[in-house]
């Protein structure tokens, strides 16, 4: 058995605008919004779910998500407006553009909105790859970008987001406020509304009674503009949206607008609705909407809608619907008709009519009741000016978005779209547990922009500067090429590169950033020194590529600094001696003076902290190197082999001077297939049982239980082949090499057959 289950108001509407987008033309819509509908909207940003506890709490980030349908969008208006609850709302923040902070951007921080459309974002400090903490303090030079997850695609549109969702400062906002006042530290009233996508099947007649508009003009029309909104003019409470080419906005061409009215007996019916329902609310009023539509079409035959016109938009995305209108001066204004033409039925094309009022052949349309709107692709939101929910209303509703004039048309119906899956990201590395090297490269990705568009994708460096550019079109899909960059080779000290993607040519309108570590490690070689000997460990230098640290000071630690845990990872504090010594001087230029003396200073091995700083006052960073020295003394001889320990390369282990203190073994020759064995030499002192001999050219080795090593020779050998016999402790550090020449075996009566092997030598 079929069960036959009817679709749900979300899927008609999904399926209506499908057969919309299929039926407008490649130029209307597929160079413009047809990458939007393939753009990916997956996060690879490190996200952290960091709720604030309640609106103005210090060190947060705080203000409301809500469907906007009246008044402001950037604030909300109960009732009128609605607080949307779950909604994932997100915020970023980057530092001071110094030597020490470095312009870092920190990781994505989220919360849910609360039921009431409220949210709050609790904004931790963090460490980045160099150890350096950074402190959200919300005052000039740190910057912050917000946005949110649409809650409801199919329903939902972005219409208002604070700062633009481009990252800015304290003077970068319309309505929010920053708080820097130390103990505060917060930003509030930084909003996110949304319109209410609009539903295409119940707002227009069916699409096959849609008129092209004429563009005559003169009256009963409705004029706009639809383009890409990067950012406004801050500081503008009113927020209505402007095309502003200064700040990177674009044009939409090609872009299908449509418009429609109620007939004038529905608009007389709301209108009674009304009077007769006081102290109706929104919701009321838009419900009662559809059912008086309804009972106008089940009684009539007709539909409750006038007339739907659409246009399509021109270069500069511009459009322009002319309706033909209906007879009569108004809806509510029965004026006797002088040429009989009947009040209230649609004026033919063609015929004799004007849009001024109180004449035989005055017409109009109910500009306070009707509908317009873009035909919107998913992935696109946008500010629908006064037409924010489904709802048949006045395009007046706010007169200063739009207005109407005396000859029933309405201007400035604009729409000020914005990509909703915006993503861009430096992929490999990162500013915390995955910096770069030098020579390193990374490479930017950058998914869900406006298509067929100009951007530039800028790196800099620690202090803001500009290291390099790239310039690309984005793709059909509205993805950016991306933008690689290699550490250099040189690199001297430690850098965060941050990589900000613009509209091409403009400086002012961050859309995106992301950024990654570039770290170097200075060093100290380790050093021996003699009991009464003075000498000088030369300045660190970097252990990737061995380049000298620039604009760097050094001094012993001070007492209020400490060595941080991970550098003393692994050594034996009970074996090694850690912190500031008086006879190890450090130098300003990193060099450390040594004159360890006897009775006042143990031989033994010390770990001497250094402090380097880069750069001066609050432009500056510091590092703690530790400072490898063993002290030894001239005389002592740990190992009773003759060799001094300060000369002895195995201290710990007695071996003849001649190699170094170290044990050995001599060279050694055999035949294929033989045995040879290498005495050790006399100096040589029992050895740990986990010492270890190798020998290569596919011979064996082994230490007998003598300390002679016995080395097997390969059978194949050829004579004249040197097999190389190394001795190991350990840890792998090699005491002894020698080798062993192959040679050819004896044949006497010189017929080619050995005389091991000859029966008849």
């Amino acid at each position: 058995m079929t069960k036959n289950i009817e679709p749900t108001k979300a899927e008609k509407s999904r399926s209506f605008r499908k057969k919309l987008l299929a039926g407008i033309s490649a130029i209307a819509l597929t160079s413009t919004f047809a990458p939007a509908l393939l753009a990916p909207s997956a996060n690879a940003y490190e996200e952290i779910n960091s709720p604030g506890q309640t609106l103005g709490k210090p060190h947060t980030i705080s203000g409301w998500i809500f469907q906007d349908r009246k008044s402001m969008r950037s604030t909300i208006d109960t009732p009128e407006d609605l607080g949307l609850a779950g909604a994932k709302v997100y915020a970023q923040w980057t530092d001071y553009n110094n030597k020490k902070k470095k312009g870092a951007v920190s990781p994505v921080y989220w919360t849910r909105s609360e039921a009431d459309g409220k949210y709050a974002i609790d904004i931790p400090d963090w460490t980045d790859a160099f150890g350096t903490v950074h402190k959200w303090e919300a005052t000039t030079g740190q910057k912050l970008r917000i946005w949110a997850a649409n809650p409801d695609t199919s329903k939902y549109t972005t219409a208002f987001v604070e700062g633009d969702s481009v990252f800015g400062g304290p003077g970068d906002r319309y309505r929010g406020t920053w708080n820097g006042v130390v103990g505060q530290q917060l930003v509030e009233n930084f909003n996110i509304s949304f319109h209410e996508r609009p539903a295409y099947d119940k707002m227009f007649q069916p699409e096959n009674q849609w008129k092209k508009s004429t563009r005559a003009g003169g009256g009963g029309d409705v004029t706009g503009r639809v383009w890409f909104d990067q950012r406004g003019t801050f500081g503008d409470v009113s927020t209505v949206p402007r095309m502003e080419d200064r700040y990177g906005d674009i044009a939409v061409p090609g872009t299908k607008v449509v418009g429609s009215y109620v007939q004038d007996e529905v608009a007389r019916r709301f209108d009674t609705w009304k009077k007769d329902h006081k102290g109706y609310n929104r919701d009321e009023f838009k419900a009662a909407q559809t059912e008086i539509m309804k009972a106008y079409e089940a009684e009539t035959g007709k539909s409750a809608i006038a007339e739907t016109v659409y246009d399509v938009t021109d270069s500069k995305g511009k459009y322009h619907l002319q309706f033909q209108g209906l007879w009569g001066n108004a809806y509510n204004n029965h004026q006797p008709i002088i040429n009989k033409n009947p009040w209230g039925e649609p004026v033919p094309e063609g015929a004799d009519a004007s849009w001024a009022k109180g004449n035989g052949k005055s017409r109009h349309i109910n500009n306070a009741y009707m509908f317009v709107a873009p035909v919107l692709p998913d992935g696109v939101g946008g500010a629908l000016n006064n037409f924010r929910d489904n709802m048949f209303q006045p395009g007046d509703n706010d007169p200063i978005i739009a207005t109407i004039n005396p000859l029933s048309g309405t201007e400035n119906v604009n729409f000020a779209l914005r990509m909703e899956n915006r993503h861009f990201e430096v992929e490999k590395y990162n500013q915390t547990d995955k910096p770069a090297k030098p020579g390193d490269t990374a490479t930017t990705k950058a998914t869900g922009f406006e298509p067929n568009r100009g951007y530039d994708i800028v790196w800099t460096d620690s202090e803001g500067k500009e290291v390099k550019t790239c310039t690309a079109t984005s793709s059909n899909l509205g993805v950016v090429e991306p933008c690689e960059l290699t550490v250099p080779a040189d690199l001297a000290n430690d850098e965060v590169y941050t990589a900000t993607i613009y509209p091409e040519g403009k400086r002012d309108t961050a859309l995106a950033k992301d950024a990654f570590a570039a770290k170097v490690t200075p060093e100290y070689k380790h050093t021996t020194v003699k009991l009464d000997e003075q000498k000088t460990v030369a300045a660190p230098l970097n252990k990737e590529n061995g380049t000298t640290p620039k604009d760097a000071k050094y001094a012993s630690l001070s007492a209020k600094d400490q060595i941080p845990a991970e550098l003393l990872k692994g050594v034996d504090q009970s074996k090694v001696k850690v912190g500031n010594q008086p006879w190890a001087k450090v130098n300003t230029d990193g060099t450390i003076a040594l004159a360890p003396t006897t009775g006042k200073v143990e031989p033994g091995e010390y770990l001497v902290p250094v402090k380097q700083t880069v750069g001066s006052g609050n432009n500056s960073y510091e590092k703690i190197i530790l400072a490898p020295i063993t002290v030894v003394d001239p005389n002592a001889d740990g190992d009773n082999d003759g060799v001094p320990d300060a000369e002895d390369n195995c201290p710990d282990l007695a071996g003849p001077a001649s190699n170094k203190g170290c044990p050995a073994w001599g060279d050694g020759e055999g035949t294929p297939g033989s045995d040879v064995v290498l005495p050790k030499d006399e100096k040589n002192g029992p050895l740990p049982k986990d010492t270890k001999c190798e020998a290569d050219n596919g011979a064996t080795c082994v230490i007998d239980e003598n300390g002679d090593v016995k080395v097997t020779l390969p059978k194949d050998a050829k004579p004249g082949t040197e097999v190389t016999v190394t001795v190991k402790d350990k840890d792998g550090k090699t005491l002894d090499t020698s080798k062993v020449t192959v040679t050819k075996p004896a044949d006497k009566d010189n017929d080619g057959v050995p005389d091991a092997e000859d029966n008849c030598p």
